[in-house]
């Protein structure tokens, strides 16, 4: 017999055994089931959790919504601190260039109303060194 087939031969009496050994045990595996999916069903059943019912979901929902409303009070507070920093920034160059050149017109207005807080910044220091009020926004760029 050639070598090939005798290795086959000698694994295959040797896999025979556990295969048997194994198999009283699925026999009764399978007898004591007899009504597998009423069992299987039933199993399911008891895995169920309604999860709104256990306390850590409630503790966990009411962190995470005490959460979401400190992040929107403080990213309120951002946005309103920046826009009252802008709108005092405008209304302060307003202010100095009505006391150093008089009358601001329209086009001036509408130009600040469109400016970032830095740009009014900016303008509102070079209105202590401009000789008029287009030398406050020669040479530098709106926002």
């Amino acid at each position: 017999m050639p070598a090939s087939i005798e290795s086959i031969n000698v694994a295959s009496r040797h896999q025979r055994p556990d295969r048997f050994r194994e198999s009283p045990i699925q026999l009764q595996t399978l007898s004591t089931n007899g009504d597998l999916p009423a069992t299987i069903a039933e199993q399911e059943k008891m895995l169920e959790i309604e999860i709104e019912k256990l306390p850590s979901y409630g503790i966990g929902l009411e962190r995470g919504i005490m959460h979401g409303i400190e992040q929107g009070i403080a990213q309120g507070i951002e946005q309103g601190t920046a826009r009252g920093a802008r709108a005092n920034a405008e209304s302060l160059l307003l202010r100095l260039l009505a006391a150093r050149f008089g009358t601001v017109d329209d086009a001036i207005r509408a130009r600040l109303a469109d400016a970032s807080t830095e740009q009014l910044n900016a303008w509102a220091e070079r209105v202590l060194t401009a000789g008029a009020v287009d030398d406050v926004f020669a040479g530098l760029a709106d926002s």
